[in-house]
């Protein structure tokens, strides 16, 4: 998307920005109050300047989570996981539930309809030892 850092500021407000791999990429989620929708933002840069962005609808991915790492991946019209769009590495926990919460609730307050039913919320192979 051509300028979407502009569109985004006019149109969106900023919800978090989080750098990744020594600042060179840096991650942002976006939310428009007026229609509840919803946007991540990525943007790849090489000694200071932007080489690549890109943006997609919260909608239109899913989530799995490995350990410290999140795995974003398109989907397809039935919601299943089509090809890798991004894996985000956490340097601590703390950023990861705060990125993997702020997501799932902005994906899901989005007043589009989601491609599908994401199970991306369930938590597989751990136990639960407190919910709230």
């Amino acid at each position: 998307m051509p300028h979407s850092s502009a569109r985004l500021a006019d149109e969106y407000d900023k919800i978090l920005e989080l750098p990744f791999e020594d600042g060179d990429l840096r991650v942002r989620l976006y939310h428009r109050n007026s229609d509840q929708r919803a946007r991540i933002h990525c943007r790849l840069s090489r000694n200071g300047r932007a080489q690549r962005q890109t943006c997609l609808p919260l909608t239109s991915l899913r989530i799995q989570r490995n350990a410290s790492t999140l795995k974003l991946c398109r989907v397809d019209s039935s919601g299943h996981a089509k090809e890798l769009w991004a894996c985000l590495r956490f340097p601590s926990y703390e950023r990861l539930v705060l990125f993997y919460c702020a997501f799932l609730a902005l994906r899901s307050e989005d007043s589009s309809s989601p491609i599908g039913k994401f199970d991306d919320y369930e938590i597989h192979n751990e136990k639960n030892i407190y919910a709230g």
